[in-house]
């Protein structure tokens, strides 16, 4: 019993099954009073109040007025449990209390279940027998709670709360965000039931409501305490709302700056106060340069030239930008090549920096130009110096991957005659232009340039003769040989190469039986034979 401590203007009243009891105003006590004036409301608790029989307990609720009688009282039961026969034809003695069983005839049930079709129920069909009728052993067509799908199976399997399926329901829930994923739902309105936890306008506070549509409501929490600005000098007079922004303050700002130049920004709540902006010379990063008119903020100046400090190594300077810091870290190696100069070759060690000790003697590889005796050819080559010639005819294979890696390519003539002699050969162009050198000389040219000469071809005509000929092609020959010696000897040549028109001899005239005789296929003969004397390239000397 519920015991309720009752004030000086109300009574303590009991339920009507008198296990519980509530304090309730004076003056109602009186109303809907039970049975024996106990009790006037209910508990809705098992009433248990002994029945008349003396053997059992009332099995309502808690109620108003008296209990009815035993239900299996002797002079209330007449027939059998079925209801089909009465008891005095089944049992010639009849029942004294209500704890005596109640006689069965031998007829079938035939009670309604619960089971089975909502316009054809199961009816029980054992014979007739006291309590519950026993599961039901037919078959039927069970709908799952969703109404999704069906089963037929025994009545007597079907569990207590019916049929569920596996199929999710995946429907929106109240929210419009979620979904349900409840197996063989029943719901029908879905409201979702996950908390909202939205951030709320003041940005502090989460929304404490169900999961929901639209904008969450404001946050409705206030502060009773007056709200300044940073420097003090602004507020806001309570109460002020949750979320609202701090005062605006237009006073200077009133915090430590790390310069000492004037404040020209008013009060703010950001944490980093705005950069100073006054224009002043700093020294660059690597101590080169004075900058002028840099802002104050600026920390790193650079004057944007090469550091060019002095290394550790004592041979190098350092070919950074302009920059903060040591040139290299604590006990760092220099990288750098050696610029010390070749005892071999005179070009540049190119080794790995090596201050204090002796430059190795391996080979160059520096690129070098060399060139013919005459000083027209020009090889592009690496130098190789600091290589050893194992034979006279050396494996190149090795050198020649080494000049392919740079990009280079030499013959394989070239590449030996340099490597025993240091120079390259002349070769077939060389001679055409020392030959056109001459000419150029024989003519008394100067200015002219020795590759607009060209050299004289001889037809294979000329060439036949001589074979069958050649006495009478030598003495032609040298007719024409003294002809420009007198000539030259006269001083009769023009230096000017543009000037000369004609060389030219005056020959007696022929008699016309005369020349008749003389074969028109040797004037050209002659007139290449001539050619060749003029640039002192003579037949008989460039043919044999």
């Amino acid at each position: 019993r519920v015991a309720i401590t009752a004030g000086p203007e109300s009574n303590e009243l009991t339920c009507y099954c008198g296990k519980s009891s509530k304090e309730v105003p004076c003056g109602l006590e009186k109303e809907s009073m039970g049975i024996d004036n106990i009790g006037y409301w209910s508990c809705f608790e098992k009433c248990s109040k002994t029945l008349s029989c003396d053997n059992h307990s009332c099995l309502q609720r808690c109620h108003f007025g008296l209990c009815g009688p035993c239900e299996t009282d002797a002079s209330a039961i007449i027939y059998c449990p079925c209801g089909k026969t009465k008891l005095d034809k089944i049992s010639q003695t009849s029942r004294q209390t209500c704890l005596e069983p109640i006689p069965t005839c031998k007829k079938i049930c035939k009670k309604t279940l619960n089971c089975g079709a909502a316009e054809m129920k199961h009816s029980c069909q054992a014979t007739c027998h006291n309590g519950p009728c026993p599961p039901c052993l037919d078959r039927s067509i069970v709908m799952c709670a969703c109404e999704s799908s069906s089963e037929s199976m025994l009545c007597c399997d079907i569990p207590d709360g019916g049929l569920r399926c596996d199929k999710v329901c995946y429907k929106k829930k109240s929210c419009g965000r979620h979904r349900c994923n409840t197996k063989c739902c029943l719901e029908d309105n879905h409201i979702c039931m996950i908390p909202c936890g939205k951030l709320l306008t003041c940005k502090k506070h989460k929304c404490e409501d169900l999961c929901h549509r639209g904008h969450c409501m404001p946050c409705l929490l206030s502060t009773f305490h007056e709200v300044y600005c940073t420097c003090g000098k602004t507020k806001l007079e309570p109460p002020v709302a949750c979320g609202t922004d701090p005062p605006k303050c237009n006073e200077l700002c009133s915090r430590d700056h790390s310069c000492s130049h004037p404040v020209t920004h008013t009060c703010h709540y950001e944490e980093q106060c705005p950069s100073c902006t006054q224009l002043v010379n700093k020294v660059c990063m690597g101590g080169h340069t004075v900058r002028f008119n840099v802002p104050c903020h600026v920390q790193d100046v650079s004057c944007g030239d090469v550091c060019k400090k002095q290394l550790p190594c004592e041979m190098h300077t350092c070919e950074r930008w302009c920059h903060k810091g040591a040139c290299v870290t604590p006990n760092s190696i220099c990288e750098l090549p050696c610029t010390k100069t070749r005892i071999l070759c005179a070009h540049q060690c190119n080794a790995k920096c090596h201050p204090s000790k002796t430059c190795p003697q391996n080979v160059c590889f520096e690129k070098v130009k060399v060139v013919c005796d005459c000083k027209r050819r020009t090889v592009l080559i690496l130098c190789f110096k600091g290589a050893t010639l194992n034979s006279e005819t050396p494996d190149l294979t090795r050198y020649n991957t080494k000049l392919k890696s740079v990009g280079l390519s030499v013959t394989q003539q070239d590449l030996l005659d340099y490597l025993k002699s240091g120079t390259v050969k002349c070769d077939e162009k060389c001679r055409v232009e020392e030959r056109n050198q001459k000419m150029a000389e024989g003519l008394g040219l100067k200015d002219v340039p020795i590759d607009s000469i060209i050299a004289p071809t001889y037809s294979e005509y000329l060439i036949n003769e001589f074979k069958t000929k050649k006495e009478f092609i030598i003495e032609i020959e040298n007719v024409f040989s003294d002809l420009i010696s007198k000539y030259k000897k006269k001083n009769q040549a023009v230096d000017n190469f543009n000037k000369v028109k004609y060389i030219y001899h005056d020959f007696k005239v022929m008699k016309k039986e005369k020349s008749t005789d003389c074969d028109s296929a040797l004037i050209p003969l002659l007139l290449e034979v001539f050619f060749g004397e003029v640039l002192e390239v003579p037949f008989t000397e460039g043919y044999i």
